[in-house]
C-alpha cells in the first residue's frame, strides 16, 4: 500500500489540474463530437455503420485509422448517443483518465530504468501541472493519449526483456501480447519496435539468438493480433492494410514543391480529401487504396526528382520537430511558452541521451531508439504539436534525469563522475561499488 500512495497522489494531482479543462476547451463549448477523423468515424461505428465514412458521408469503410481508439470511441458514443454533448464529456473523461494513467507510468519508468531516484516523481510532477497540453490530453479528438501510454509500456517491456536478456517465455509473450494491441492502436509504435529489437540485437552479444527468437515471437503474434483487421480491409477495400492505409498520403502533404514541412501549410487544404471536394470526388473516384496509392506514386516521383528538396524539407522538418517556431503552435494561446519548453526539451533530451552514453547506461540505446523511431516517419513526411506529444513525457525525464545527475555531481564533485543509481539485481548489467557498470 505504501507503494501504491505515490502513484495515487500523482494521478490525483494530474486529474485536478485537468478537470478544469474537461469539456471546457476553447472552442468546443459544449458540441457534440464529430470535427476529427477518430469522432466522424466513432460517431458511424456507434450508429451502428462502418469504421469509416470519413471524408465523405456513406462513402463506406475506411482504414485511413488505427481501428483501436475510433473503435472504443464508438462504444462511449453508444452511452448518450452520437449527436450528444454528453458524448463529448464521456470522450474528454475517458481521455483524460488515460492521461493521467500514462503520467503515473513516468515514475514506474524511470525507476525500472536506473535513472536519479528523484527523475521520475519530479518528471511526473512537472507533467501533472504542466498548463500547455490539455487539447491533447482533454479533448479526445485524435488517440495520441493511447500512444503516449503505449510507448512508455512499450519501453518497459524491452527493458524487463533486456534485464533477463530474452531467456523468460513469459516476458516475451507479454511484450508480443503488448506490440500486437499497439500496433492496432498507433503503427508508429511497430517502428518503434523495430528499432527497439534493432538495438537489442546490436547490444546483446551473448544473447543474439535469444533476440532473434523472441523477436519472430513477436512479429508473429503482432501479424496474428492483425490479421481480423487486415482480413476486414482485404473484404471491405480490396487490399491487406495490416495497419492503416494513410502513409502515400500523409507523403504527398509533406513532399511537393509548396510543402513547408508543418502539416497545415497553405496547400494542405487543397491537398487532403478532409477538407478538398476536388481531393474528395477523386477519393471517391478511385476507392480508397488506389487514390492513397496514386498519391504516394506522385510523393516518391517528386522526391526522386528532387532529392536536394526532400533532404532541405527533412532537415526542416527536424528543426520545427524540436525547435517550433511561435507561429507554428497552433492548438494553444500560450504559443511562446510552447514553443520556448519545447525547444528546451529537445535539448534536454539530447543532453539526457548523451548523458546516458556517457556513463554507459545499460539502457541508452533502448531510449535513443525509443525516441528515434517514433519521430522518424513525421521528419519524412510532415510535422505538427500533436504529432511531437507522446515524447513528451519521455523528454522531460531525460531531461530532469540530466538536471539530477549535475546536481549529483556538482554536491559529491568528480570524484564519482555522474553514477547512476543501482539498477535492480538482475541477470542484466549491474551498478558496481564504484559506480561503473558491469
Amino acid at each position: 500500500m505504501k507503494r501504491i500512495i505515490p502513484y495515487l497522489g500523482i494521478f490525483a494531482l494530474a486529474l485536478s489540474v485537468r478537470a478544469g479543462h474537461i469539456n471546457n476547451l476553447a472552442g468546443y463549448d459544449h458540441e457534440p463530437p464529430g470535427r476529427s477523423e477518430c469522432e466522424i468515424a466513432a460517431s458511424s461505428v456507434s450508429r451502428g455503420g462502418p469504421l469509416g465514412n470519413i471524408f465523405v458521408a456513406d462513402s463506406g469503410p475506411s482504414a485511413h485509422l488505427a481501428p483501436l481508439y475510433p473503435w472504443l470511441l464508438g462504444q462511449v458514443y453508444r452511452i448518450e448517443g452520437c449527436t450528444s454533448p454528453q458524448s463529448r464529456t464521456h470522450q474528454e473523461t475517458l481521455v483524460t483518465i488515460v492521461t493521467c494513467l500514462g503520467i503515473c507510468l513516468i515514475p514506474l519508468l524511470g525507476r525500472q530504468a536506473g535513472l536519479k531516484p528523484a527523475a521520475g516523481w519530479l518528471t511526473a510532477f512537472v507533467v501533472s501541472v504542466f498548463p500547455c497540453n490539455e487539447l491533447f490530453e482533454t479533448s479526445g479528438d485524435h488517440e495520441q493519449p493511447f500512444v503516449t501510454v503505449g510507448l512508455s509500456l512499450l519501453l518497459l517491456a524491452f527493458i524487463r526483456l533486456h534485464e533477463v536478456g530474452w531467456r523468460s517465455p513469459l516476458r516475451i509473450s507479454i511484450a508480443a501480447v503488448l506490440m500486437g494491441v499497439l500496433a492496432l492502436a498507433g503503427p508508429t509504435l511497430m517502428g518503434v519496435a523495430a528499432l527497439l529489437v534493432a538495438a537489442e540485437f546490436m547490444t546483446q552479444q551473448g544473447n543474439r539468438k535469444q533476440v532473434l527468437i523472441g523477436a519472430l515471437v513477436i512479429a508473429a503474434t503482432t501479424t496474428a493480433i492483425l490479421f481480423p483487421w487486415a482480413y476486414r480491409n482485404h473484404r471491405e477495400l480490396g487490399g491487406w492494410v495490416w495497419t492503416r492505409s494513410n502513409f502515400g498520403l500523409e507523403l504527398a502533404i509533406g513532399n511537393n514543391s509548396k510543402a513547408t514541412g508543418y502539416t497545415y501549410h497553405p496547400q494542405f487544404f487543397e491537398l487532403h480529401p478532409v477538407s478538398s471536394k476536388n481531393q474528395q470526388q477523386e477519393y471517391l473516384r478511385l476507392g480508397e487504396l488506389e487514390y492513397v496509392r496514386s498519391r504516394g506514386a506522385v510523393a516518391k516521383a517528386w522526391i526522386r526528382d528532387n532529392p536536394g528538396a526532400f533532404i532541405r524539407l527533412t532537415v526542416v522538418r527536424a528543426e520545427l520537430y524540436c525547435f517550433p517556431p511561435h507561429e507554428f503552435v497552433t492548438w494553444d494561446s500560450k504559443q511562446g511558452l510552447i514553443a520556448y519548453v519545447t525547444a528546451f526539451l529537445s535539448l534536454g533530451t539530447i543532453a539526457g541521451l548523451l548523458g546516458l552514453f556517457r556513463v554507459n547506461h545499460p539502457y541508452r540505446w533502448l531510449f535513443l531508439a525509443t525516441i528515434v523511431g517514433f519521430a522518424l516517419p513525421h521528419l519524412i513526411t510532415h510535422v505538427e504539436g500533436r504529432y511531437r506529444y507522446p515524447l513528451f513525457g519521455l523528454s522531460v525525464l531525460l531531461t530532469v534525469d540530466f538536471l539530477c545527475r549535475i546536481v549529483s555531481w556538482f554536491f559529491k564533485g568528480a570524484a564519482n563522475p555522474l553514477p547512476l543509481n543501482s539498477v535492480r539485481p538482475t541477470r542484466g548489467p549491474t551498478v558496481s561499488s564504484s559506480g561503473t557498470l558491469s
